[in-house]
């Protein structure tokens, strides 16, 4: 609405003057309220200097008159005669009727005479706090002190002591003269007091507290005003300024409930203490106000008039120019209102004249269409190279345009779906339309109006939800699981073909059946899993179902409750078999409970092997010292008892070294050392090894090699050598005196085969059966010889593992025959028939006449066999230490050739010692060589990976012993050769 340029001018002039009133009224009130405040404090002011030059006479002359006191006192001898010192009390109370009472106080706070009427003998002040601060205060220029007020201890009346120091020819203090005055001692001063109304005249001490208040506030007790210290606005002011002289400060009151106040204040000429006058803010407000509110009326009512005035024109102006608008307004009300309505449809709109161009539309239309007006006006919406599609999908011809049907027909056109296809668009818009025709009086076609909406985004999820449907319904039908659509009273509607196969019914025998005729009735996880779907909507576990033949299968069901087309709740199940996983688990199981046990079982045999072999060490080895002892020889007798020892230790070590090899099959811990092996040698060197037991049983033992070059083997030498000396062990054991046993090798093909045979007792097609059972020996434990029953698993296993196999021929009291067959190499290779030559342990390396061998092990025992043992060999010179720092402070001072270390000392372990040698430059090339009761393969393959070059088992015998030492000098003089030629 444009406003007439009179109205506007008139309005402007209006807001300015009206804003020049306001703003000299602003500035009037400000400068007004600056003077009245100014005002109030100048008279404060006034008022404060009179009260300070009133007050500093006041207490010069309370000084004088004390002063006065003092001398009479002293002249009165009155500190010895504390009579004659009340005579003067007396006197000067007579003479200031003001002050409450007068007293004579001893330098130890002995009260010596008072005006108070006070029992004898009078009582010390010397706990009362007030008196000890004052004591702690005296200078030795403090003559008068204007102490902090309290409450009288005899009248329990309020007041502020006034001290003189009494003090002799020395300056010392001798006595105290106190003066209690009243804390409103000076109200009949200040009444009198020009001070405008509500304002408050005191006196505060620099530690806050007040001497005195006018007018006393009348919502405090007494023990509030001054037995507390104050810390509002003017004491903080006072304190950060230093205590000025003199100054203004504004802030809320303590004392008036934190109202504000402005403080004028000053401090006195001869005392520590402020004199101050504070009016509150209101009350100056109040006197501003008082003065200013006649002026402010006549602005208000000058401004009212002026306002009323304008109106008034106003008014007149606005009433001339509203006729001339209601008039236009009125005209254009209908075509705004019908235009409004057309372009705020949700729907688009497009009028179309009889010959089918279009003369009106609105933005809705142009939007749907993505045209402006100038291009859909006066042609047809649809351009040629767009495309009408039925609802189908099928091409809409021009004639069959909404629009072009209508002005043919005449006749409307109700909730057509069509699609339009734009340009190169891949997928059509779709529109709802409706077309109606409007007719004149005459009859003659008017124009045609066309509506449409944009249900695109409806006729897409249509098309979405129909593709999701065939994808849920392919993935429902080939699912392999079992799946489910039931009623809420458990009535199954439909099922897939996993589910028909499930449980053996057809889908319309499903149909027949409720979700509970499936399960096993005596699972009580069926209830709970109903609770839990009627509880959370869904549920998940596993239950027993039952399937149409009546046998039970383990399942795993997911049910959620969801609702049906028509809103009717319905569940889904879907089921599956897991009566396989439950068997693999249960296998699984039962395979992770037998690895523990015989995890469990593979470490108790290698404890009680260390156990066993700690005390064999001894047994075995100084059996051997006193068998092979000159210097003391053993009787036959002895000799024969020493036998027995030796067999039975010899016995129980291989029983633990069998059990030991048992324990690492089981486990498949053995590992095999595999190269090019020819059996010939391996053969020929067991049978050598075995002669001396075969000789002890009076039994020939012979080898006959195989007259043709036999193929070389893969395999691992000292396991075979071992299936070797056990099974002609066997034969020497189970045969009869003056016995045969013949080892045989021969090619059969691709395999080598070592043959053992005997004449001995054989056994029968029982004990042939039982042969390979553990600790089964046969019927032979009845027999004196030693065995057990072990040794064959063994041999049969570690065959085995080298690729070859066992076989067994055997008649009772005709004699066994034993064969191995072995894999030959796929590419032979000659054997090497180079033996290392034997190095000889007397000559030492360093061309020195002895080996110096150095022993560490806690045990004794231990160290004096392996002492014993060293004095077997002339070439060795062995030492001993009992723990791995003796042992490292022994080997520094005189350096080995080779370090034996037991592997479990208790103040070093064998691997510390170990690094302490490595990390020592004297030392750190000397071999060092295990020695542990741990005879695992895992245990020595840590300690040779550790850095040890070799690795004894207790027990230890002397030719292993001798040996070892022997191979590692050996072994190092080989790498320094190969250095030097490097």
């Amino acid at each position: 609405m444009i406003e007439p340029s009179s109205t506007r001018l008139l309005t402007r002039l209006a807001a300015l003057i009206g804003l020049m009133l306001v703003g000299f009224a602003v500035l009037f009130g400000y400068l007004s309220w600056r003077a009245e405040k100014d005002e109030q404090i100048r008279q404060m002011q006034a008022v404060l200097e009179i009260s300070e030059k009133a007050l500093d006479r006041y207490f010069a002359q309370v000084e004088a008159s004390l002063r006065g006191l003092a001398l009479d006192v002293q002249a009165a001898d009155g500190l010895a005669h504390p009579a004659n010192a009340q005579a003067a009390l007396n006197r000067y109370l007579a003479l200031h009727p003001d002050a409450l009472s007068v007293q004579l106080i001893a330098p130890d706070g002995q009260l010596l005479a008072t005006t108070r009427h006070l029992k004898q003998p009078l009582p010390t002040l010397a706990n009362e706090p007030t008196f000890r601060a004052f004591l702690a205060s005296i200078k030795p220029d403090t003559r008068i002190d204007l102490s902090r007020p309290l409450i009288s201890a005899f009248s329990g009346q309020w007041l502020f002591p006034m001290r003189y120091v009494l003090r002799g020819p020395q300056n010392e203090v001798i006595g105290i003269l106190a003066v209690a005055m009243p804390v409103d001692f000076m109200q009949t001063f200040w009444r009198g007091a020009p001070v405008a109304p509500g304002a408050t005249i005191g006196i505060m001490r620099d530690d806050g507290y007040l001497l005195t208040r006018y007018p006393t506030p009348a919502n405090f007790s007494l023990e509030q005003v001054y037995g507390q210290p104050r810390t509002g606005t003017l004491m903080s002011h006072l304190r950060q300024n230093g205590f000025p002289s003199h100054g203004y400060v504004q802030g809320p009151n303590q004392l008036a409930r934190g109202e504000e106040y402005g403080n004028v204040f000053m401090r006195l000429g001869h005392f520590p203490v402020t004199l101050f006058v504070a009016l509150p803010l209101s009350e100056i407000r109040h006197h501003w106000w008082f003065n200013v509110r006649t002026p402010f009326a006549l602005m208000a009512l000058l401004l009212i008039c002026g306002f009323i005035g304008y109106r008034y024109t106003l008014t007149r102006q606005l009433r001339a120019s509203d006729e001339i608008r209601r008039s236009e307004q009125t005209l254009k009300a209908q075509e705004e209102e019908q235009r409004f309505l057309i372009d705020h449809l949700m729907a688009g709109v497009i009028v179309y004249g009889p010959d089918g161009r279009v003369t009106r539309s609105n933005p809705q239309a142009c939007h749907l269409l993505s045209l402006s007006e100038d291009e859909i006006w006066g042609r047809s919406p649809i351009r040629p190279d767009w495309q009408a599609l039925h609802e189908d999908g099928r091409v809409m011809g021009p004639d069959e345009l909404p629009a072009a049907r209508v002005i043919r027909t005449r006749e409307p056109i109700c909730d057509l779906v069509a699609g339009i296809r734009h340009d190169a668009q891949r997928e059509p818009d779709w529109v709802l339309c409706n077309a109606a025709p409007q007719f004149a009086q005459d009859g003659r076609l008017r124009q045609v109006v066309v509506t449409f909406v944009d249900v695109t985004a409806r006729k897409r999820m249509e098309q979405a939800l129909a593709r999701k449907d065939q994808r849920f319904r392919l993935l429902y039908e080939n699912s392999i699981n079992g799946v489910l659509m039931t009623h809420s009273d458990g009535r199954i509607l439909n099922a897939n073909q996993a589910a028909c196969d499930l449980f053996g019914l057809t889908e319309a025998q499903l149909r027949q059946r409720s979700r509970l005729d499936l399960t096993d009735p005596d699972d009580p996880r069926v209830a709970a899993l109903i609770a839990m779907r009627e509880l959370e909507g869904h549920a998940q576990g596993p239950l027993t179902m039952r399937r149409a033949d009546g046998s039970f299968f383990d399942a795993e069901i997911a049910a959620v409750n969801y609702m049906g087309e028509t809103g009717e709740p319905l569940t889904s199940v879907v089921v599956r078999d897991i009566t396989d996983r439950r068997r693999a688990e249960a296998a699984l199981a039962a395979k992770e409970l037998a690895e523990r046990a015989n995890h469990a079982k593979s470490e108790f045999v290698a404890r009680m092997s260390h156990e066993l072999r700690t005390p064999l060490n001894a047994i075995l080895g100084f059996s051997q010292i006193l068998q092979l002892d000159r210097e003391t020889p053993l009787s036959p007798r002895q000799r024969e008892w020493l036998q027995h020892v030796m067999q039975a230790g010899s016995h129980l070590l291989a029983l633990i070294d069998d059990l030991l090899d048992v324990s690492r099959l089981e486990s498949g811990s053995l590992k095999m050392a595999f190269e090019a092996i020819d059996v010939c040698d391996v053969a020929r060197e067991a049978v050598g090894d075995m002669q001396v037991q075969a000789q002890a049983a009076h039994i020939s033992l012979s080898f006959e090699p195989c007259a043709t070059p036999l193929s070389p083997v893969m395999g691992d030498r000292t396991r075979l050598k071992q299936v070797l000396h056990n099974l002609i062990s066997n034969a020497v054991k189970y045969n009869n005196p003056n016995g045969h046993v013949s080892v045989h090798t021969s090619q059969d093909g691709a395999h080598v085969k070592l043959t053992v045979r005997d004449n001995g007792w054989g056994m029968n097609a029982t004990q042939l059966t039982d042969l390979f059972q553990p600790f089964n020996r046969l019927g032979r434990e009845k027999t004196t010889i030693q065995g057990t029953g072990i040794g064959l698993i063994i041999t049969r296993s570690l065959v085995e593992l080298m690729g070859g196999h066992l076989t067994v021929h055997s008649q009772e009291n005709i004699g066994s025959v034993f064969e191995i067959a072995l894999p030959q190499m796929a590419q032979p290779k000659a054997a090497s028939s180079t033996v290392p030559p034997a190095a000889d342990l007397a000559l030492a390396t360093d061309g020195t006449a002895h080996v110096h061998v150095l022993y560490i092990d806690d045990d004794v025992a231990n160290r004096n066999l392996v002492e014993a043992y060293g004095r077997l060999h002339p070439t060795l010179k062995l030492s001993v230490a009992s723990d791995g720092h003796s042992g490292l402070v022994l080997a520094r001072q005189s350096p080995p050739q080779v370090l034996l270390i037991d592997m479990m000392m208790p103040d070093m372990s064998g691997t510390q010692v170990l690094e302490a040698v490595r990390a020592d430059p004297q030392l750190r090339r000397t071999p060092c060589v295990a020695v542990s009761a741990n005879a695992m393969e895992m245990q020595i393959r840590e300690a040779l990976a550790a850095g040890f070059d070799g690795y004894l088992t207790k027990p230890l015998s002397a030719t292993d012993l001798f040996k070892e030492i022997e191979r590692v000098l050996r072994d190092r003089v080989d790498t320094r050769e190969g250095a030097d030629v490097a």
